[in-house]
């Protein structure tokens, strides 16, 4: 059986709370021995942190989603560089990028809460 990492999970999203042992359990059957998990948003840091912490398998990548403008401040930035630099167990630095594939998102925007030098996790 191969060994894979699932390099890209939510399983820390609210859809997963009532089978997420279960996931987990039939993800390990199938070969898969660790799974990244970005955050979306500032608010989200403190139980994905939690929820990887209590499963060996899952790693952190913190991060602010694209998708997700209207919930990221200027000050997330600032939070989430010292949040990197503090060795918080973070694998990656994730969710991050440009999403231009969708219209509406304000990629001046975008290009604000990407660009920045983040220091290795």
């Amino acid at each position: 059986m191969p060994r894979l990492i699932d390099s890209h999970s939510h399983l820390d999203a609210r859809e997963f709370d009532a089978d997420r042992a279960h996931v987990l359990t039939r993800a390990t059957a199938a070969g898969v021995i660790a799974q990244i998990v970005p955050a979306i948003t500032a608010a989200s840091w403190p139980a994905l942190s939690t929820l990887c912490a209590a499963q060996p398998s899952l790693h952190p990548a913190y991060g602010l989603h694209p998708m997700f403008l209207a919930a990221h401040e200027p000050r997330h930035l600032d939070a989430l560089e010292v949040l990197l630099a503090s060795g918080a167990h973070g694998v990656a630095v994730g969710e991050c990028g440009l999403d231009y594939f969708m219209p509406d998102l304000d990629r001046a925007r975008q290009q604000f809460f990407s660009m920045r030098n983040w220091p290795s996790p």
